[in-house]
């Protein structure tokens, strides 16, 4: 049975023709990875498949079937009768999927009873139990009394995993499930969707700008781009041999060792569409015929859409841009010796507080010039390690070192001008309300370096470094995109030319391309300015791309400490053998 069947399919909001011409089939279990950069048009693709477009937007197919139905012209009572229950959805971020002030139980029930009103609400809950257990939840009965905020990241994408499966829906629609979380509990997740695939014959579109995951995962692959899809095929003949440039690309940014694929430029705006091929300003294979409308070519179960074909890509290799620099090895920036840091958790009336050790005697120097790596998962203590490092919090036991000096008796001021950090989210370190100009001379400003004209000069100079065009300075955070607004925390970060930057989780968050354009501007920033980074991620490709040393934390101690061709090849900590076989 076909679960999904969209031919043609176009989406318009407005000027902008956001999806053009997209054919997509998933067969019932079956697992279809549709992949790109963001703005290509992968979640409005899911989101027409559920009829959850925005009342702006105006769709138009030549086949829309879902499990079986043809919905091209179905109304909303129609389309509400088939979400939650042939078909189920879900969502990149659980925290904001999952309402706060509701139980567990009370959320996996509710949509269940309203497609199956007939089911008691006590075999509701029993049903509930049964998929949180399926699910992999330990202590499901408990689990239904518990609140969102009471649960991990792993364990509140497994809470919507299950309600969607409580229906036994047919097609499961996951947009970027496991983006935000760690090494360890992606693994899970993503096993536990190929196991529900496998045991409830469950069609999926999974959407991912992780192509590893794809890689593992998939049945088929769709690469999409600038709302077109660009090629597809088997996940095994994509990623041995793709035929259009994008994909391989793409494929090449993707990281592991030494050098990066470069993609110069962004996904196009729509609005209109480009003539003949949206990639052709982004390709170094582009030629006069580009310009012209590009059909689809197709050959054996493999679809592209490029002038090239085959014979002409086996041949063609993307532009590489290193990451890999070497550093003198000199004199250590930070030192720390026996670092403790405990927290108090627990207190009540009737009970005693309990102290919660989040680094437990952590020993570790990092050399100037150099990158060290922390991995390890949630709650291992790599941020309160990074948060120790800025001096924002103090260690119950032992000593921090900066140059040689005691941490805690350097002032704020002295501090800030020689460690900085990178956050994971720029958004939401940005303020909003103002220009991104104001934003990296901020620093400038507040520590009254040097005159208004030569601060504004810094900062357009920074700008320029760090690949951001002039006319951004009067722009706000909201008004650019997610490459975009992390340039501009690193340019915050270095326009006071300090000599560590820690960065935390800086491209988690990143489609790969833009993700590779980040790792090689830190990487060039690091040889012009001399720079130490702490380089805080939970993917292990990316640490083994840029680091020199690495640190392995697990429930706040450190467990490995080498360089990073020690870690990868020769392990020897079990629970670093256990990351590097699920990443």
């Amino acid at each position: 049975m076909t679960a999904l069947d969209l031919q043609d399919l176009r989406i318009t909001l407005g000027k902008l023709q956001a999806v053009r011409g997209v054919d997509l089939r998933i067969a019932a279990g079956e697992m279809l990875c549709l992949v790109g950069e963001s703005g290509s048009g992968k979640s409005l693709t899911a989101l027409a498949t559920m009829g959850l477009l925005p009342d702006s937007a105006v769709r138009q197919a030549g086949t829309l079937q879902v499990m079986g139905t043809d919905m091209r012209n179905a109304r909303e009572p129609a389309w509400r009768k088939l979400r939650g229950d042939k078909v189920a959805m879900i969502f990149q971020d659980p925290t904001t999927s999952l309402d706060p002030v509701w139980s567990i139980g009370e959320q996996m029930i509710e949509g269940f009873r309203a497609h199956r009103p007939h089911v008691s609400r006590v075999d509701a809950l029993a049903r509930a139990v049964m998929m949180l257990a399926r699910t992999g939840i330990d202590r499901p009965a408990l689990r239904l009394r518990q609140y969102p905020h009471q649960l991990s990241g792993g364990m509140r994408q497994r809470v919507m995993i299950a309600s969607a499966l409580m229906t036994e829906p047919g097609l499961l629609i996951a947009d970027e499930p496991t983006t935000a979380l760690d090494a360890n509990v992606q693994a899970q997740i993503l096993e536990l969707l190929a196991g529900l695939k496998r045991d409830f014959n469950l069609a999926i579109l999974l959407i991912t700008h992780d192509l590893a995951i794809a890689a593992r995962h998939a049945d088929q692959v769709a690469v999409m781009y600038a709302g077109e899809i660009v090629e597809a095929g088997p996940r095994e003949a994509i990623f041995a041999n793709p035929f259009h440039p994008y994909t391989r690309a793409l494929l090449a940014c993707r990281p592991g060792g030494g050098q990066l694929g470069a993609i110069r430029g962004a996904v196009p705006i729509l609005a209109p569409p480009p003539a003949g091929c949206a990639f052709r300003e982004r390709c170094d294979h582009a030629m006069v015929a580009c310009a012209q409308t590009v059909a689809m070519m197709a050959k054996n179960d493999r679809a592209w859409r490029c002038v090239l074909g085959p014979r002409d890509m086996a041949e063609a290799r993307p532009v590489a841009a290193s990451v890999r620099r070497t550093f003198d090895g000199g004199d250590m920036t930070f030192t720390l010796h026996n670092v403790s840091v405990g927290f108090a958790s627990g207190s009540g009336m009737f009970r005693k507080s309990q102290t919660v050790q989040a680094l437990r005697d952590i020993t570790l120097s990092v050399p100037r010039g150099g990158v060290l790596g922390i991995v390890g998962e949630s709650g291992s203590g790599k941020s309160t390690l990074a948060r120790v490092l800025l001096g924002l919090q103090k260690s119950d036991h032992g000593t921090v070192t900066l140059f040689g000096q005691a941490l805690e008796s350097l002032s704020r001021i002295d501090l800030a001008r020689q460690v900085q950090p990178v956050f994971q989210d720029p958004y939401s370190s940005l303020n909003p309300r103002r220009t991104i100009g104001d934003i990296i001379r901020l620093p400038l400003d507040v520590h009254a370096i040097g005159t208004s004209a030569s601060r504004d000069a810094a900062m357009r100079a920074m700008m320029a470094r760090c690949g951001l065009a002039d006319g951004l300075a009067r722009a706000r955070p909201g008004q650019l995109s997610g490459g975009q607004r992390q340039r501009v925390a690193i340019a915050t970060a270095l326009i006071m030319r300090p000599a560590i930057v820690i960065c935390d989780e800086p491209t988690s968050a990143l489609d790969v391309s833009v993700q590779a354009q980040i790792l090689a501007l830190l990487a060039d920033l690091r040889a012009e300015f001399g720079l130490t980074y702490v380089f805080i991620s939970h993917d292990l490709a990316v640490v083994r791309c840029i680091a020199d040393n690495v640190a392995v934390m697990r429930a706040g101690e450190l467990v490995e400490h080498a360089p990073v061709a020690q870690i990868f090849n020769a392990p020897q900590h079990p629970y670093t053998q256990r990351l590097l076989e699920v990443a």
